[in-house]
């Protein structure tokens, strides 16, 4: 660890480091770094949504990043033996901290990482992107000319059952959601948000919005659609607290099957807009509409989320 240095045979010239508690990632990933109670602490709260202290948690210990560590050693070894008036240092913090506290930071740290606990200004952007994107799911369906791929899929089945499109989007959220236990997704609560607000929007859209008389107002109904949800995705997206259900399941299977993401994309969407036309959904120009400028009409939220709160 130190400068070591050989004079003759039986004399070494060194300096001796005593470290407090540290914690942090290692250099290298097949290093044990388990052990080292903040990190055993982070990797029970990520793997089993739970802290378990061993004591009351009462004792006081004094903490300090690896990094820190690391920058310490550095500089004792670039430094000049000779200047220096003692050859035994102690690395810590200067700061003392019970475990129990300690124990209660990383608890806090990881519900913000889970996404669980979000401030209420982003929580308020995620509702508000939320509405728009079920707005302009909602005003897709009305204007007759195709719906959003997962949008067909739900008005197939709602053709053959008593429930509105908005209850049956729901509850096909909630069974996408349910296969991320196999795909070891983490929800967030813009997951479970994102299956409320869509269906809510989207059976309010089909009350209360009434279709074009003519095709080129359909028309335009579908292109201003289609832009609410890249709008509404700006402002969801930069909430980041938690993909939605359908994203969720994309991102899963990329995973596991470590296909390109825009072939696993391809396949659900191909596969849920044939099941719903079979059912009798509407497949049509909206449809395509959607398929090819959805992509498009993201990026511009996106761009215009961030000029909206970067203007300065």
């Amino acid at each position: 660890m130190p400068r070591v240095k050989c004079k003759r045979r039986n004399e070494i010239d060194g300096i001796v480091v005593r470290l407090s508690n540290t914690f942090g990632a290692p250099v290298h990933s097949n290093v044990d770094c388990w052990k080292l109670l903040i990190n055993q602490l982070c990797r029970q709260a990520v793997t089993r949504n739970e802290l378990v202290l061993q004591t009351y948690g009462n004792q006081v210990r004094d903490f300090v990043p690896l990094t820190d560590v690391c920058r310490a050693i550095e500089y004792l070894i670039q430094s000049d033996t000779k200047l220096l008036n003692t050859s035994l240092f102690n690395i810590g913090s200067g700061e003392s901290n019970s475990i129990l506290k300690m124990a209660r930071l990383v608890q806090e740290c990881c519900m913000d990482y889970l996404n669980f606990k979000p401030k209420i200004p982003t929580f308020l952007f995620l509702c508000f992107g939320l509405t728009l994107f079920g707005l302009g799911e909602g005003l897709l369906l009305v204007s007759l000319t195709g719906a959003s791929p997962w949008s067909v899929l739900a008005q197939g089945i709602s053709l053959h059952i008593n429930l509105s499109i908005g209850i049956i989007t729901f509850f096909i959220s909630l069974f996408v959601i349910f296969l991320w236990i196999f795909l070891d997704q983490k929800p967030g609560i813009g997951t479970i948000l994102n299956a409320i607000i869509i269906a809510f929007m989207i059976d309010i859209s089909i009350a209360f919005v009434g279709t074009p008389s003519n095709y080129f107002s359909q028309l335009l109904m579908a292109v201003v659609s289609v832009f609410l949800v890249g709008l509404g995705s700006g402002f969801y997206l930069i909430a980041n607290l938690g993909p939605g259900p359908r994203d969720g399941l994309m991102t899963g299977l990329q995973r596991k099957t470590n296909f390109p993401i825009a072939l696993v994309r391809a396949f659900l969407e191909i596969t849920v807009v044939i099941t719903g036309w079979y059912l009798g959904g509407t497949v049509g120009i909206g449809t395509l509409l959607f398929a090819f400028g959805v992509g498009p009409a993201v990026a511009l939220g996106l761009y215009i989320v961030d000029k909206i709160f970067n203007s300065n």
